[in-house]
């Protein structure tokens, strides 16, 4: 039971590190983040690193608006908790999810056009997983110079109480921006550790339930042997049986049917 527990655990974080970058992302919900959030984000208790990710409004080459965001490699590797599940794009490089590559017919190798009013940029598509196109922030700034602030990624230490710190986050990006909602690795984590710990709580509950049956049917089981084997017994004793040896063979009768039960 405790071993299933742990591998549906580390099943679980190991489908959460591939859908989330890092431990906390605190986004706008539609609204920028203030300039001065990001550092205050950064000094909250157990965040050892950030980063912010600016967004822009780009047309991509169906000739659709699509929100953009922009990654700095250098300042995200600090950040990401696993860099192999994450693609930071290079100079002239796009990561798109899977569904944004079959939209725009444009698989992995191939280049495609992306622009802003006069501006363009022709970039080489990568695989990636995100929501929206991922672009090099040096790449997002030619084409929206004055891209907003959309996004902070956050790492938290792991020898504090994650929860607390999430906690502290939410309250600092709620009051910044009303909108802003949190999420990330760490959030999910620690649901579904809750889930698994209560359901654990569940089982363990209904195995001594279970147990207490049994005792109590093994006991009744004896009692009657006991009772209704009364004639036999002093037969036994009649026999020349002593009361230690009677007892011991009880003893050695109710071990094996315990055993069995």
């Amino acid at each position: 039971m405790v071993v299933g527990a742990s591998s549906t655990r580390a099943t679980a974080q190991a489908g959460l590190a591939a859908a989330y970058p890092t431990d906390v992302i605190v986004q706008g919900g539609g609204t920028p983040l203030p300039a001065s959030l990001p550092g205050q984000l950064e000094s909250v208790d157990g965040v050892v690193a950030a980063t912010t990710l600016p967004g822009g409004t780009l047309t991509g080459p169906d000739d659709w608006e699509t929100w953009a965001l922009g990654v700095d490699p250098e300042g995200a590797l600090p950040v990401l908790r696993s860099a192999a599940d994450t693609t930071l794009p290079a100079l002239g490089e796009v990561a798109l999810s899977t569904w944004t590559r079959e939209s725009w017919d444009a698989p992995v190798g191939d280049t495609v056009t992306l622009t802003a009013g006069d501006r363009s940029r022709e970039l080489t598509v990568v695989a990636g997983d995100g929501d929206y196109p991922l672009l090099n922030v040096a790449d997002l700034q030619a084409l929206v110079p004055d891209a907003v602030q959309d996004t902070a990624w956050l790492r938290l230490a792991d020898d504090i109480d994650q929860t607390a710190a999430i906690d502290d986050v939410t309250d600092l990006a709620g009051a910044a921006v009303p909108t802003a909602w949190v999420t990330g690795l760490a959030s999910e984590r620690a649901a579904i550790n809750e889930v698994v710990d209560v359901l654990l709580l569940v089982v363990t509950g209904l195995l001594g339930v279970a147990v207490l049956i049994a005792l109590i049917g093994v006991g009744n089981t004896l009692a009657l042997s006991v009772v209704e084997r009364r004639q036999e017994s002093g037969l036994l004793r009649a026999l020349g049986l002593t009361r230690r040896q009677l007892r011991a063979l009880l003893a050695w009768e109710a071990v094996l049917v315990a055993g069995v039960a």
